[in-house]
């Protein structure tokens, strides 16, 4: 997860108690508390459900969507033979992929913002798509955005982690 994330999430708790909004304080900093909490309990663990992952996707994105100025929609689907308590996958494997939908997708339109999250499941296998109606990836190309450095480490993360199952499998 982004250092930047939990700075700029943190000034959005400290508006919400200057401006005198208790409440939404209160409330905001509860869901921090647990993002933070189960960041660092899924760290420890190779694997999480997807059930606990996309749990995980829902309460980040509504902590991001508190903190920009801009309204964003989440929508999961789920097309999943299995129970999504018995699918594990690596820890926090789809955040980065999120946090780049938000960031550099939807991030400063102003309305019908939307991110879709789709998971299905084919013959054992899981594909993961994460799409946003937001810019795309022009804007970086063109110079004007600055590139995702998340996408870089997720697919080094990606590459670790098929090069660790290989192994194992021999």
């Amino acid at each position: 997860m982004n250092p930047h994330f939990t700075f700029n999430t943190i000034n959005s708790i400290q508006h919400y108690i200057i401006s005198k909004d208790k409440k939404e304080a209160v409330l905001y900093l509860s869901d921090f508390a647990l993002l933070i909490r189960k960041t660092l309990e899924y760290s420890r663990r190779e694997n999480i459900t997807l059930k606990e992952e996309l749990e995980f996707l829902l309460l980040y994105a509504d902590l991001e969507c508190k903190r920009f100025d801009f309204p964003f929609k989440v929508k999961i689907e789920t097309v999943i033979i299995s129970n999504e308590q018995e699918i594990e996958l690596p820890a926090l494997l789809i955040q980065p992929l999120l946090e780049n939908a938000i960031i550099h997708g939807v991030g400063g339109l102003q309305s019908s913002s939307e991110i879709a999250i789709v998971v299905t499941e084919t013959l054992g296998q899981l594909e993961i798509t994460v799409a946003d109606n937001g810019r795309g990836f022009d804007l970086i190309k063109s110079g004007e955005m600055r590139k995702s450095v998340g996408l870089d480490i997720l697919r080094q993360r990606i590459k670790l982690i098929m090069e660790i199952s290989f192994t194992k499998m021999i």
